[in-house]
């Protein structure tokens, strides 16, 4: 199961808002022709548009030799960035899409990793997005469920 599902052009520039993606970061992912590495972490892109380049490059060279098979599938694991500037770990599974007459399309299905960090929070019962809080406060949050979520010690 996928938790977005993003439609990127060659360039990686979204051919249709993804509410899903908007859902997932907290961030608004509805223009089309947004570039979809404006919402991967800066230390990712350079992963992301070489992974692309491959897949891209087997695909045209299928199309070149007139292949039947023009569909190509793979996946990496990256970092998008939340509303916050924050770092959610995902892995994209990915598709092209295309004909000899179009232009290919890239299909992303984009899963969240989940790690100790997203564990501990859980456990804590927070939600996901703050599963990075204790980055931006000085104290860990107390969960007794008198006293709410409050940090520990007030």
């Amino acid at each position: 199961l996928c938790s977005a599902v993003v439609l990127v052009g060659p360039e990686l520039t979204l051919k249709r808002p993804s509410k899903e993606l908007g859902a997932m970061l907290g961030r608004r992912c509805a223009d089309e022709g947004k570039s979809f590495i404006d919402f991967v972490a800066k230390e990712d892109v350079e992963t992301l548009k070489e992974h692309v380049d491959c897949v891209l490059g087997a695909y045209t060279r299928a199309l070149e030799e007139g292949s039947s098979e023009l569909a190509r599938q793979g996946s990496c694991s990256l970092r998008l960035l939340d509303a916050y500037s924050g770092h959610v770990s995902v892995h994209v599974f990915h598709t092209i899409l295309g004909t000899p007459n179009k232009p290919p399309e890239i299909l992303l299905c984009i899963t969240e990793q989940s790690g100790k960090k997203f564990m501990k929070a859980a456990q804590a019962g927070l939600p996901r997005r703050f599963q990075d809080a204790s980055k931006h406060t000085s104290s860990p949050l107390s969960t007794d469920p008198e006293a709410g979520l409050t940090p520990a010690g007030l």
